[in-house]
């Protein structure tokens, strides 16, 4: 199976509707929790998984390996996606959780 193909199946398995969910939950999590960070895409997995499940539910669709895996890589893409505009925006911290009004790290004057 060459590269093309193996993208073309994975582009299947995204689902907008998920990644968006998945992608607010994640950033609530990571800025008004103290749960570390290296537990967030393992949590958007499950997140993904159960949001892929309701959302099978509303179409009245049968629940398989498809759900499941469409819900599990959506969610993992919520966290890409949390990176993507992070490092493309040049942003360090988006919410300051303990309620300081410093600027982030990138803005601040040294």
């Amino acid at each position: 199976m060459n590269s093309e193909m193996l993208i073309g199946e994975l582009e299947n398995y995204f689902v907008i509707g998920v990644i968006i969910a998945c992608f607010l939950v994640g950033f609530i999590i990571k800025n008004y929790t103290k749960l570390p960070n290296k537990y967030i895409p393992l949590l958007m997995i499950v997140v993904g998984v159960l949001v892929s499940i309701v959302f099978s539910f509303n179409d009245n669709t049968i629940i398989n390996y498809s759900t499941v895996l469409s819900g599990a890589v959506s969610g993992l893409a919520s966290c890409g996606v949390h990176d993507l505009l992070k490092k493309s925006l040049g942003i360090t911290r988006i919410v300051n959780s303990n309620n300081d009004t410093t600027p982030p790290d990138n803005e601040a004057k040294g």
